[in-house]
């Protein structure tokens, strides 16, 4: 802990700020082993933030862990602002305890597009949160929250389960031929119950275990090389569809690809918007990522779909699959079945 005196305005500070930030970054000598150090500074101004000491430090210290969220290696300073913001996320991870028990999280289900014929041959779950004083809140509000307390862990065996059920309810409406995804994050995949969570998923709903998938990003994947490396390898010994989700913005690597065994790569939309109606549309990336996927042997689903002439592109370029507004926005399970239902 810093404790500046004598300092006139926030320029000053500042600078002091910095150059202290400087002096962390100088390369360091111990034992003759070289090391690098970065720091993440919190700073609360008295009599601004507070008065009183204890208030102060933690005030300082919450802006210190905001000044980490942010990518480390740099100063924020306490505001009202933050205040209101980590009380607010507190209040959320509180409730989401609560939510859970009495059955307020729901998923909703965006179909995945077969080009060739518009067939619906699966689906992504998506979780809502059907608050009952607030509404339906998207996932972008709680699952960050979810990530730093833990909660997802909770909070992603319950998500597989109902993928489970889901996919259960689809063979006794006669479908037995739609996957349903799930998306499976950092956390889960450094819980060392994630393989067994899907295992018993799919034996209690006695389900066909190549119609259960699971959605991880890139960052996910490489974040813990071997040990996602692993359970990945045990998931797929199950049956279960692996994705690539978000493909071409992390780490996108074909060594990486060849690594893991997975399924199916979904292009992110990004890339999806890179079509350009009528125009030249020789040289985007696009080209190129569906191009890899078909010489890997992989289905390729290109995600954010929102225009027939993107559509149209892609059954041009050899695209198999995918899924976005032009078909479906996510729904409710029953919505869903309905669709189904149309669409057969």
């Amino acid at each position: 802990m810093f404790i500046l005196n004598d300092i006139d305005n926030t320029q000053s500070l500042e600078e002091t700020i910095v150059k202290i930030l400087d002096e962390f970054r100088n390369e360091w000598v111990v034992d003759n082993h070289f090391l690098r150090l970065s720091v993440s500074i919190g700073v609360a101004v008295y009599p601004d933030d507070s008065k009183d000491i204890d208030e102060l430090m933690k005030f300082a210290d919450m802006a210190m862990y905001k000044a980490k969220s942010e990518g480390r290696d740099q100063f924020s300073f306490f505001t009202s602002i933050l205040n209101h913001k980590i009380h607010e996320e507190v209040d959320i991870a509180n409730d989401m305890h609560r939510a859970l028990d009495e059955n307020e999280f729901v998923l909703y289900y965006q179909p995945k597009i077969e080009i060739k014929s518009g067939k619906i041959i699966g689906a992504e779950a998506l979780i809502r949160w059907n608050h009952h004083n607030k509404g339906l809140i998207s996932p972008i509000n709680f699952i960050y929250i979810a990530e730093n307390t833990g909660f997802i862990l909770k909070l992603g065996t319950w998500i597989i389960n109902e993928t489970a059920q889901m996919i259960s309810r689809l063979n006794h409406l006669g479908y037995n031929d739609i996957h349903v995804s799930c998306n499976v994050s950092t956390r889960q995949f450094q819980n060392l119950h994630l393989y067994s969570d899907i295992k018993n998923a799919i034996l209690v709903n006695n389900i066909d275990p190549a119609l259960f998938a699971i959605e991880i990003t890139e960052s996910v994947m490489m974040e813990y090389l071997d040990i996602t490396l692993e359970t990945v390898k045990k998931i797929k010994s199950l049956g279960a569809h692996i994705c690539m989700d978000d493909f071409g913005t992390g780490y996108s690597s074909l060594s990486y690809l060849r690594q893991f065994p997975i399924d199916s790569l979904k292009i992110d939309k990004s890339f999806v918007d890179d079509i350009v109606q009528g125009g030249d549309n020789d040289h985007i990336l696009l080209n190129t990522i569906i191009a890899m996927g078909q010489t890997l042997n992989l289905h390729v689903i290109a995600e954010g779909v929102e225009e027939a002439y993107q559509m149209e592109y892609l059954r041009e370029k050899g695209c198999s699959y995918y899924q976005g507004y032009y078909f479906s926005k996510p729904v409710p399970e029953d919505d869903f079945f309905a669709l189904v239902k149309k669409n057969r």
